[in-house]
């Protein structure tokens, strides 16, 4: 055993030193014997990953990286310092537009910590930054079976189903997370936002006080619940009056189902799923009935409920067979959350097309196509004047153009619609400086700093952009 145990020391050396040398290829054939050893090395499988990755960037080195592999084995660095030291890496390969090194430094970061509660999180935080929110749910999910306790596990999963457009999934989450930490402004208001892009305007106000009781100042949660006292008003006079004729018509199922979503736009859950029911009684096939009482079983947590209101859907449409075998899966495996979840997913309807032109409209503007991505995006929000990505988009898009003026008026509005828009504030306060206007840069940086979370990457950005506007008063 002793010999063995030298001889895999000595294979370990010799690959580092072949590492050391730029030499991947011939490292990786030594790691490669030791994993065949079956040498039970600390972290092996994890310098066999960033050897190949190197591998495959040999073209390029990143700045700072032996700092972050030298600690991943926690035996020299310690997590924070980690940290930081990525954070200097991803800071600069964001600056430099260099978005494959930002997530590589991410990826041996975690390559190197796959369990630690403070990398998870960091991670999944610097992936929605640089826009990567595929990846950051996958972690965020990890995060959430190894810390199913810990309320920041399920506000970080929220939160990219936020940004990912799945409510139902996010508001369930974000439920979740409110019950482990019910004094949580972040929760609260993003449950709030959830709700209002659900156009449920009661249950938004509702979360948005209790949010406001936590953070009384905040400007953003004010004018929101301002926005929905004007919206309830208008939505009682708007659809009282059709609500009263089509409860004078004969309950078809057509009827009921207008009624359902009359209640539905009025906050009425309750109401909205018994028009449903009782639409689906008389016509079990009605594939819009059955989604939206569906969806509201999802929501009130009776998944069992749901799916089978779902796969009732799902029956009369096309779907692809692997993923009716995925969702079986679930349900033979009594998984009904998992199952109605990915039923949603299949369903998803859009309740209009601004989404399309403001999708449009990005794709557009990553192409360099600004005046035309400015056409499609001023499409989508004339359709869905909530979509805070739409203003985002057009703000980047008259920057890119000079127009610094309207650039700032949409980064404004993005910001006002969604207060998590963190990246639409920090434009918004760059052109704010560069305009001169430093008092109200200030107070703007103030006003972002009061909600964040305060071992967040953005509250170092905003002690920064405020040191910075000291040095700069005369």
């Amino acid at each position: 055993m002793k010999q063995e145990l030298l001889s895999a020391s000595e294979f370990f050396n010799q690959g580092l030193k072949l590492y050391r040398q730029g030499l991947f290829r011939e490292a990786l054939k030594h790691w490669e014997v030791l994993r065949s050893l079956k040498a039970d090395w600390p972290n092996l499988e994890m310098y066999i990953n960033v050897c190949e990755r190197q591998q495959l960037r040999s073209a390029f080195q990143l700045d700072g990286i032996e700092e972050i592999l030298r600690g991943v084995d926690g035996s020299e660095v310690q997590v924070l310092d980690q940290i930081e030291e990525t954070q200097k890496i991803v800071d600069l390969a964001i600056s430099e537009s260099k978005k494959e090194d930002a997530e590589y430094a991410l990826e041996v970061l975690l390559s190197g910590r796959p369990r630690d509660e403070k990398v998870l999180a960091y991670f999944i935080r610097q992936n929605i930054r640089i826009g990567n929110i595929v990846r950051a749910e996958a972690v965020a999910r990890n995060l959430v079976s190894l810390k199913p306790y810990a309320y920041r596990s399920h506000y970080l999963l929220g939160r990219v189903h936020f940004l990912s457009e799945n409510f139902e999934e996010a508001r369930l989450s974000l439920k979740r997370a409110h019950q482990l930490k019910a004094d949580s402004f972040s929760v609260l208001a993003h449950l709030g936002l959830i709700c209002i892009q659900l156009r449920e305007w009661e249950e938004a106000r509702e979360w948005l006080t209790q949010a406001l009781k936590i953070h009384p100042e905040d400007v953003r949660v004010k004018k929101q619940l301002q926005a929905i006292a004007e919206q309830m008003e208008q939505v009682e006079i708007d659809f009282g009056d059709a609500l009263e004729d089509l409860l004078k018509k004969p309950p078809f199922p057509d009827v009921l189902y207008r009624i359902g979503m009359i209640y539905l736009r009025m906050g009425k859950q309750a109401d909205a799923l018994e028009a449903f029911s009782q639409a689906v009684n008389i016509n079990p096939h009605f594939h819009k009935a059955l989604y939206e009482k569906g969806r509201l079983e999802f929501e009130n947590e009776e998944f069992s409920l749901s799916v089978k209101s779902l796969l009732a859907a799902v029956n009369q449409t096309e779907v692809r067979e692997q993923v009716m075998n995925n969702i079986m899966s679930f349900c033979d495996a009594g998984y009904m959350e998992e199952a109605s979840a990915e039923l949603l997913r299949v369903l998803k309807p859009r309740p209009d097309f601004g989404s399309f032109h403001i999708d449009l409209g990005k794709e557009l503007y990553e192409k360099g196509q600004y005046s035309e991505a400015l056409e499609e995006l001023k499409k989508g929000i004339e359709i869905a004047p909530s979509y805070a990505d739409g203003h985002y988009y057009c703000g980047l898009c008259y920057e890119k153009l000079g127009e610094l003026q309207k650039a700032r008026e949409h980064y404004q509005e993005a910001w006002d619609l969604n207060p998590f828009y963190y990246q639409s504030a920090f434009c918004y306060v760059d052109i704010l400086i560069l305009e001169g206007e430093n008092a109200k840069a200030r107070q703007t940086l103030l006003r972002l700093q009061s909600c964040l979370e305060k071992d967040s990457s953005e509250q170092v950005r905003v002690l920064k952009l405020l040191k910075d506007l000291e040095g700069s008063q005369v």
